[in-house]
């Protein structure tokens, strides 16, 4: 089951879990938040591409700087950052460095 954003995502591992069918499924979601990585955590969710957030934030800003000294032309068309596929294979200690460098300046945490 491969789904399109967080809340499907954790919606489908919800419902997998009230029906008994986790094992019967390979499920993902998108995106990488720290909802999908506790999923994983939990051994509920297989895999997430996760975008490290943080960068998005880091080169709208400088996006900005760049356009208020004059330097628009430099700035790429599209900016997506690195992403890397986060997935219950990996150790505790990946999952959870993966995640200190997505929300690297943010500190966000779950959203409950």
């Amino acid at each position: 089951v491969h789904t399109a954003n967080t809340a499907m995502g954790i919606g489908a591992v919800e419902a997998q879990i009230a029906s008994g069918k986790t094992e019967d499924f390979y499920t993902t979601a998108w995106g990488g938040t720290s909802l999908e990585l506790d999923a994983i955590r939990d051994g509920t969710l297989d895999a997430t591409p996760m975008r490290m957030s943080d960068d998005i934030g880091s080169a709208a800003a400088e996006s900005v700087k760049a356009v208020l000294e004059g330097r628009a032309d430099e700035l790429p068309l599209v900016f997506l950052g690195r992403m890397v596929i986060a997935h219950k294979g990996m150790s505790g200690e990946e999952i959870d460095a993966l995640e200190a460098e997505a929300f690297r300046y943010s500190g966000l945490a779950p959203v409950k």
